[in-house]
C-alpha cells in the first residue's frame, strides 16, 4: 500500500477543504520570531584537537587503498590553519588527483631521507570553530609491499592547528609537527592487511535491512562475490555459508525437497519454488547442504549457538584480478529449522536438506515486541599460488549479512529532497510504502 502526501511552499495561507484519503496539501509559512539570548556557561579548558584516521582493514594484493583523515575541534575556541600530514607505508605512493574534496588540492609530497617513506602535507586546510570538523580523503598505490599477501601496512598521520590566525603549522621531514609552529596537535595510526582473496555478501528484497517473512512471496536473493588479488591465482576455492535457523535455504528458487509432495507450509500454500525463479548461471549447485548445531569457530568466525544450515560450494580457481559470483534464494519460514527430521534425513551431499520443510518444527518466526535479527556468515578458503616458500599458502576471507524479521514494513521517501530557492519546484511529494508478509 502506498500513501502519497504533498507539501506545497507558499507565501500566503489557505485553508484545506476535505480531500482524498491519501492526499494532503500543507501550507509552509515563513515565520519571524525572537530567540532569547542563550545562556553562556563559564569557559572551560579546551581539549586538544582530535584526529581520526580511517583505513581499510584489508586490501587485495596489487590494489589501491583509500585513507581518510578527520580533525575535530571539541573545544570552545576557534582553531586556525588546521594542517595535516600523512606518512605513507613503505613503498606506497600518493595517487595524484584522488583528493576528496577536490578543493583541498594535491598535498605537498616529499620523501623522508631516513626511511624513504613518502610524506604528504596539506597546509592551512581550514579553520575550525567549536564542535566543527574537516576531512580529507585520498588514495595510494601500495607498491611491492602491497603485493605480498600477509603484510601489514602501517600508516601514521598528524594534525596541527594554531590559536594565532597568522601562523601556519609546519611539519618536519618525518611528517611530525614542528614545535613552536602550532598550539594544538594530534596523531593517529591505522593498519591494513594485504590479502589474497575477498568475499562480500549482499541480498535483495530487504530495504533498510528489513526482510518480510515468507518463503513464497518474500524470497530474497543472496549474492556472494569472490574477488581474487591482482598478483597471482588462487586455486581450489571453496565457499561456505551458514544460514541461521530462521532462514530457509531455497537453492535456486526452483525446487521443493519436502516429502511427501502433498506437505506444504500451510493449508492452501503452493510448493516451495513456485513460482520458479531464474537466477541464471551464477546459481551454482552446492556440493553439500547440511543442518548443524553449534558449529565450532572457523576462519576466525565465532558462531552464536544454535541450529544452522551449512551450505558449501566449490568455486574452483580464480586468476589474478578475476571475480566470481554465487547466488542463491532464501526466505523466512513460519517456523525455524531444527536438527530433527520427519522421515529419513537426506544426506548432506544430496543437497536435499535445503528447500525442505521436513525439519521446520522449531519456534515461530513471528515478529515480536523485541525485534529479532538473522545473521548468516560466509567464508572463502583457497590456496594462494604466490605465497613465499615456507609460508602458509592458505587464503581466507569472511563476511556476514544481517536482516531483521518483519511482519509489517513501512518506508518513507520524499522528492525532491529540498525546495528550490530560485523559483523552481515548490511541491514535495512524500510517499509512504507499507508492505506486509
Amino acid at each position: 500500500m502506498t500513501i502519497v502526501n504533498q507539501m506545497r511552499r507558499q507565501s500566503a495561507k489557505r485553508f484545506l477543504a476535505p480531500g482524498a484519503v491519501f492526499a494532503l496539501v500543507v501550507q509552509v509559512l515563513t515565520v519571524g520570531f525572537l530567540v532569547a539570548p542563550k545562556f553562556q556557561p563559564e569557559a572551560s579548558a579546551a581539549p586538544t584537537i582530535q584526529l581520526t584516521k580511517t583505513a581499510p582493514r584489508s586490501v587485495l594484493a596489487g590494489t589501491e587503498a583509500t585513507y581518510r583523515l578527520t580533525v575535530t575541534n571539541p573545544g570552545d575556541t576557534v582553531e586556525f590553519n588546521v594542517s595535516f600530514s600523512d606518512v605513507l607505508p613503505n613503498e606506497a605512493r600518493f595517487v595524484a588527483g584522488s583528493v576528496v574534496p577536490a578543493s583541498a588540492g594535491n598535498p605537498r609530497v616529499s620523501i623522508n631521507p631516513d626511511t624513504a617513506q613518502q610524506v604528504l602535507q596539506w597546509l592551512n586546510v581550514s579553520d575550525l570553530g567549536p564542535g566543527a570538523s574537516t576531512s580529507i580523503e585520498f588514495r595510494v598505490t601500495l607498491g611491492e609491499a602491497g603485493k605480498e599477501v600477509g603484510n601489514t601496512l602501517i600508516n601514521n598521520s598528524f594534525a596541527a592547528s594554531q590559536t594565532n590566525p597568522r601562523v601556519v603549522p609546519k611539519f618536519n621531514a618525518a611528517g611530525v609537527p614542528v614545535p613552536g609552529s602550532y598550539t594544538e596537535s594530534a596523531n593517529a595510526a591505522a593498519s591494513t592487511n594485504v590479502s589474497a582473496v575477498q568475499i562480500e555478501k549482499s541480498s535483495t528484497n530487504a530495504p533498510e535491512g528489513e526482510l518480510l517473512r515468507g518463503v513464497h512471496d518474500q524470497r530474497s536473493t543472496y549474492t556472494l562475490t569472490a574477488t581474487n588479488n591482482f598478483v597471482a591465482a588462487t586455486t581450489g576455492i571453496s565457499v561456505v555459508d551458514y544460514l541461521p535457523a530462521g532462514l530457509e535455504f531455497l537453492g535456486c528458487g526452483t525446487s521443493d525437497n519436502t516429502a511427501p509432495p502433498s506437505l506444504v507450509e500451510y493449508p492452501g500454500a503452493p510448493r516451495l519454488g513456485v513460482p520458479a525463479l531464474d537466477l541464471g548461471p551464477t546459481c551454482l549447485s552446492p556440493i553439500s547442504v547440511d543442518t548443524v548445531t553449534d558449529p565450532p569457530p572457523d576462519n576466525g568466525v565465532v558462531y552464536p549457538e544454535g541450529v544452522y544450515t551449512r551450505v558449501e560450494w566449490s568455486l574452483g580457481d580464480l586468476a589474478a584480478g578475476e571475480t566470481a559470483e554465487i547466488r542463491y534464494v532464501a526466505g523466512i519460514p513460519l517456523k525455524e529449522n531444527t536438527d530433527s527430521w520427519v522421515g529419513a534425513r537426506p544426506t548432506a551431499d544430496s543437497g536435499e536438506q535445503g528447500s525442505n520443510l521436513n525439519n521446520n518444527a522449531g519456534p515461530s518466526t513471528r515478529e515480536l515486541l523485541t525485534e529479532a535479527t538473522l545473521t548468516n556468515f560466509a567464508s572463502l578458503t583457497g590456496t594462494y599460488t604466490a605465497a613465499p616458500v615456507g609460508s602458509d599458502p592458505t587464503a581466507t576471507s569472511e563476511d556476514s549479512k544481517t536482516v531483521s524479521i518483519e511482519d509489517v514494513r513501512m518506508r518513507k521517501a520524499v522528492a525532491p529532497g529540498a525546495f528550490a530557492s530560485d523559483g523552481g519546484s515548490d511541491i514535495a511529494t512524500f510517499t509512504l510504502t507499507v508492505d506486509s508478509s
